[in-house]
């Protein structure tokens, strides 16, 4: 969230990474952005009372509206402001269950953040409550690759000699070209088969699920189709049932290839309104 601060004269902003209801005291295991303070926790009040933002104060010249604008449309930039958003909100993970907040959520100072974050205490509770004891992992399916198909006699590689159709050769061609169609139609069909029976047996070990749009070839790869990007909020008591299922439906899976990883801050799960298909 990318909030205006020209007309506030502050060397420092304040940065909110999580909510808590765990003091872990210091934040150990990241620094947070380079040119800030150190990370910590910050006891919020009123009906919030025992629950914690994260934050840091960060240098107003660097995440001021125009100057972060400018490093959210750098790649490089970009990428390492969301690694180290990621990285404070794991390493307060350790201590306890987080509701990650949105990437660049910035006030003028700590009772701003705090004033702002304690309205939704409710909601923050809510949300902690059903994360406890629970991570994300991570399912996607893709269509099996195979190899590139034998170039078909009727390319363009036949010789002029045999270009001559024979009588009935323009009928063949067209049976050809409509095998080929149902055959591509028919592993499909069977793709998306396996796609819904891989997310029914995953779901039924988990406590939550979204299914995203499935991304496109410029994040998989050219020629890899992805056919389910799907996210589930699983007991961390259960990491070892997950992991044994995935295996299994891997060695069963026909057409189709997965991949799952985990665990994760339960990032997909943390909003109030998340779809979730249970």
């Amino acid at each position: 969230m990318v909030r205006a601060f020209a007309e506030i004269e502050v060397s420092t902003l304040t940065c909110v990474f999580a909510v808590q209801d765990t003091d872990g005291g210091p934040v150990v295991g990241c620094g947070g952005y380079e040119g800030g303070s150190a990370p910590y926790r910050l006891a919020l009040g009123g009906e919030a009372a025992g629950l914690y933002v994260v934050a840091q104060d960060v240098p107003a010249a660097d995440f001021a509206e125009d100057a972060l604008r400018g490093r959210l449309a750098d790649p490089a930039e970009l990428e390492v402001l969301a690694r180290t958003h990621h990285a404070v909100v794991t390493a307060v993970a350790a201590c306890g269950p987080v509701v990650p907040l949105p990437f660049a959520t910035l006030f003028t100072d700590p009772d701003r953040a705090a004033a702002s974050l304690e309205v939704r205490a409710g909601q923050f509770r809510a949300l902690l409550d059903r994360l406890r004891d629970h991570a994300e992992w991570a399912v996607k399916v893709y269509l099996k690759q195979v190899g590139a198909p034998r170039e078909a006699a009727d390319g363009p590689a036949r010789s002029a000699a045999a270009s001559v159709p024979a009588p009935g050769a323009g009928r063949a061609y067209l049976d050809r070209v409509r095998a080929r169609r149902q055959d591509h139609e028919a592993k499909q069909a069977a793709a998306l088969a396996e796609v819904e029976r891989i997310d029914e047996a995953i779901r039924a070990l988990a406590d939550g699920a979204v299914r995203r749009r499935p991304h496109g070839s410029q994040m998989t790869g050219k020629n890899r189709v992805q056919l389910l990007n799907g996210a589930y909020l699983v007991d961390v008591r259960r990491a070892e049932e997950l992991r044994a299922a995935v295996d299994a439906l891997r060695a069963d899976a026909v057409g189709v290839e997965i991949e799952a990883s985990g665990p994760w801050v339960p990032y997909s799960f943390a909003e109030t309104g998340a779809e979730s298909c249970l």
